[in-house]
This record gives structure tokens, sequence and C-alpha cells, in this order.
């Protein structure tokens, strides 16, 4: 049985998602400006792939992908802002009925909040999309500065939730898209001592069968490479019926340090060949097929409480 439930990514939609300002900028600038990409021209010429470099690309931008989730985010904007008071920084509601603040001050106890945005908490909330919601959301084009000189900044929105259905389909959803850092303790070990991710991701879990979908942008750690991009890449546990444990569905695209995109596009899917079960892929440079790089997502799927 093909369990689809697993794969199908959602856009939440309620009103705490509006922003309270048309003029933020909320885009992760994740991909290099000065590399075109992915140019399929089908104008490139042969060239010499580095298969294993590729590959360490790739089982880069597998472990980083899950980890690029927006609670380091939500959980050092919390910490931040904790100082707040009644006054500073200033309430408003937008014509949407969803609070949020705007402000340049400095709280008695000597937070400082300069720019505006919301944070906002979902407990057990109905949006009508067939799942309850718990977890946390936020906005903001703000610095937050502590007493002891901590600060957060952000410019963009970050979500992370957990949703359950009337099936017992449980879903962990979450949106990074922006930039934030924090240079407070919870910052160690999360993305937000480094670029920020512009990353979408969708996980399920039901009866014990998993399932993962990535939509955006990573950094990643690899020997000559900087950053991959996961199109539409999707991965279900074995015992989901899902026939080639580990291969991908959709593309992965690495980008090297000296300005070339790799993109790997892979045979996985629910209607895959067992008799192309082999993790692997095929490498693209500028629209042309150049050789087979391999990587195995399980990662993806594997978690036992929680995936984050």
């Amino acid at each position: 049985m093909r369990a689809h439930w697993l794969l199908l990514p959602l856009v939440i939609a309620c009103k705490a998602t509006e922003n309270p300002s048309d003029d933020s900028d909320d885009s992760a600038p994740s991909v290099p400006e000065e590399a075109p990409y992915l140019l399929d021209d089908g104008d490139g010429a042969p060239v010499t792939v580095d298969t294993p470099a590729v590959e360490a690309a790739l089982a880069a931008a597998i472990a980083a992908a899950r980890s690029t989730n927006a609670q380091p985010a939500l959980n050092s904007y919390a910490t931040a802002a904790a100082g707040a008071s009644a006054d500073c920084p200033s309430r408003y509601t937008d014509s949407n009925g969803l609070p949020y603040w705007n402000d340049a001050c400095t709280t008695d106890g000597g937070t400082t909040f300069s720019g505006y945005g919301y944070a906002i908490d979902y407990l057990n909330t109905d949006n009508g999309d067939g799942y309850i919601w718990t977890g946390s959301g936020l906005y903001t084009a703000a610095t937050v500065t502590t007493p002891d000189a901590l600060t957060f900044t952000g410019s963009g929105s970050a979500y992370a939730l957990r949703g359950i259905a009337g099936d017992g389909t449980i879903v962990y959803y979450s949106v990074v898209s922006g930039q934030f850092t924090w240079d407070g303790a919870e910052a160690e070990g999360t993305w937000l001592t480094g670029q920020s991710p512009g990353m979408s991701m969708w996980l399920t879990e039901n009866s014990g069968t998993h399932g993962a979908y990535f939509a955006g942008s990573v950094p990643i750690q690899a020997p000559g490479f900087d950053v991959a991009v996961l199109e539409e890449t999707s991965v279900a546990s074995a015992n989901a019926g899902w026939p080639c444990p580990g291969e991908i569905a959709g593309s992965v695209s690495v980008h090297s340090v000296e300005g070339v995109w790799y993109e790997v596009v892979f045979d996985g899917g629910w209607t895959q060949d067992a008799a192309t079960c082999d993790q692997c892929g095929t490498v693209w440079v500028d629209g042309v097929a150049q050789a087979e790089a391999c990587v195995d997502a399980s990662a993806w799927v594997d978690w036992e409480t929680s995936p984050w």
C-alpha cells in the first residue's frame, strides 16, 4: 500500500502568518548570487566530475537538512524578548487581529527593542485543514539586545509546528525564511552561528512509518562546496511501501566554491522500478548529464520520539 499521506506538504493557512508590514523581505540569500543556478540550456561541454567530492557534498546536504528546522530561531527570540515590559516595545493589532510590536525603546530592565515583529503560540489550534496544531511562529525585522549585551537579529519568518490528524497521523512542519542570528548559548551547535537556511520541511509519522519532504536551500560543510538546494525531495521508510529504501525522489543540487552547480536527479518514488534501486542519481552540469553520484537519505526518516 502506498502511504501518500507521508509526503504531502502543506502551507499552513491562518491569520497568524500575516506580516504586520508589506515592506518586509524574508527571502533567505542562501544561494550565491554570483552563480547562475542550473543553467539547463544543454550547451555545456563534457566535464570531469569528482564523484567522491560530489557524493560527500550530497551526504552533507542530507545531514544538514533536518537540523535546519526553525526551533533554534524560535528559542533564541523567546530568550531575547523575555525582558519586554508593559510599555516597551509598543504593541499594536493589525487588520487581521494579529498582535505585533513596532518600536525603538529600552526597558527599565535594560532590554532594547528596535524594529517590529510578532511571536505567536499555537495550542491545539484548528485551522480547518484536518490537523490540530501546536507550536510557535515568529516574524521579525528587528534587533533585540539583552541587558547582558546578547543580541538577537531577525529578518524573516520561522515556524515550527506539530500537527495531529484524526487518523493519528503526526506532522512536523517547519519553515525558515530569512536571516536570524543570536550570540547566546542556545546558538551553539545550531545553524544560527552561520548562514541561515531557506528551508521548508514536512515530516510525517503514522503507526511506525515515517516520511520526509524538503524544499529549499541549506549551507553545507563539505570540502569544496558551500550550498545545497533541495528541489521537492522526499523519501519514506521501507515499511511504508517505499520501493528503494534511502533513495530520494526529486533532486539535490550542490554548489562548488568554484562556482559550478552539480544537479543530481534521483529515480526514487512510489513507482520506482526495483531494478534501479541503487540510491544513485544522474549528475547534470549546465544541462548535460555528466556522471552518477549516490547518497543514502535513510537518516531523514530515522527518529524515535521526534525528528527535532
